[in-house]
């Protein structure tokens, strides 16, 4: 028992509609992480935008600031989709894992041009999902 690839693609492009409305919309996804860094309560990774701030104090983290946050759904969501393909083919989950690494460098460069809060899983999830395309062919 388990989730099929299509409806976890279809999950994917829910929650990253959401992402992006949480972000630029109503803003409450900035909100809320302002609050979770503030707190020190961070679930998610925290990811330094170059490597000179890798060993600063988690204090310094802050919302727009040198640091990228991947939360939860970010990495869960495809992952989830690269679990899902197991069945099928393990090299195949490999090449979606491969395309998510690929998004989320998309979403990490995207985020040192703007130097704003971003939504990070909408580019995640559309390389995963191209990934998961191409592995339909094979």
């Amino acid at each position: 028992m388990g989730f099929s690839p299509s409806a976890v693609v279809v999950l994917l492009l829910i929650f990253s509609v959401y992402d992006f409305i949480a972000v630029y919309k109503t803003k409450h996804m900035v909100a809320m992480a302002k609050e979770m860094i503030e707190k020190k309560v961070v679930l998610g990774f925290i990811i330094p935008k170059e490597i000179r701030y890798f060993k600063d104090n988690l204090d310094k983290v802050k919302s727009g600031g040198n640091f990228i946050i991947l939360g939860g759904g970010d990495v869960v969501f495809p992952a989830l989709l690269a679990v899902s393909i197991i069945p099928q083919s393990f090299l195949k989950s490999l090449v979606v894992v491969l395309f998510s690494l690929i998004g989320a460098f998309l979403s990490y460069w995207i985020f040192t041009r703007e130097k704003e809060p971003i939504p990070a899983l909408p580019p995640i999830a559309f390389v995963s999902i191209a990934g998961y395309l191409i592995t339909l062919f094979f």
